[in-house]
């Protein structure tokens, strides 16, 4: 993503963020896993692994790691699940990019890997939006 996509998309949450009250806080600092039984929570609190809720994407079932009291301010985000490592990456606010690929409140979007399983792996592409964007141009298309 470019410097102008990615100023959008903070544009984005934080439009959102104010609209509806609700801070806009960066996601948990890595590692998110303390040791194998505590998980870093979206407010920055190690919390036992047993108390996070499992989900499932349809794909993929993963921790969150947003405790059920912290879950509340997540309501009206997408969440960008790593496939790889099954963890959440990243939380958007819903939208409409430029070429019509709709992020939309509460679904699941995934990308493959993540710096948490790949290091020194920077940006990673959503996978829907990869299959969204060869269908609107082609099979030809790449990212």
């Amino acid at each position: 993503m470019n410097e102008a996509g990615l100023r959008e998309q903070v544009q984005t949450l934080a439009r959102y963020c104010e609209e509806h009250n609700r801070p806009l806080r960066p996601p948990p600092a890595v590692p998110i896993y303390e040791d194998s039984t505590k998980l870093r929570c979206g407010c920055g609190k190690y919390r036992p692994v047993k108390e996070m809720p499992i989900r499932s994407t349809g794909v993929v079932k993963f921790v969150d790691n947003m405790c059920p009291d912290c879950a509340e301010q997540d309501k009206g985000m997408a969440r960008i699940v790593c496939a790889g490592c099954r963890t959440v990456v990243a939380r958007m606010a819903p939208h409409v990019d430029q070429y019509g690929f709709k992020c939309t409140a509460g679904h699941y979007y995934h990308v493959d890997k993540c710096p948490g399983c790949a290091p020194g792996q920077e940006e990673s592409m959503i996978l829907e939006k990869v299959i969204f964007m060869r269908k609107k141009f082609g099979p030809q298309w790449k990212p």
